[in-house]
């Protein structure tokens, strides 16, 4: 992963875990997985799986949106 990509995703309130993972101080989490030979991140809330990615940000700024559509509803 790029520098630039990983400086992004902690730009958006991330935490590195390691190469292979992210949490957030909401409880979610971004799963940087090989699956049948394809890397995919893997957005995580604790309960339920919310999509699968290409790439950790892109993951990233979807949970930027599912946060600001929960608040907004508060």
């Amino acid at each position: 992963m790029l520098n630039e990509e990983r400086e992004a995703i902690e730009a958006l309130g991330w935490q590195t875990i390691n190469v292979y993972g992210y949490s957030h101080a909401t409880g979610w989490t971004i799963g940087i997985y090989c699956l049948s030979g394809t890397w995919e991140s893997i957005l995580w809330d604790g309960k339920q799986v919310h999509a699968r990615f290409p790439s950790p940000l892109a993951a990233a700024q979807l949970h930027v949106e599912i946060i600001r559509n929960a608040t907004a509803l508060d």
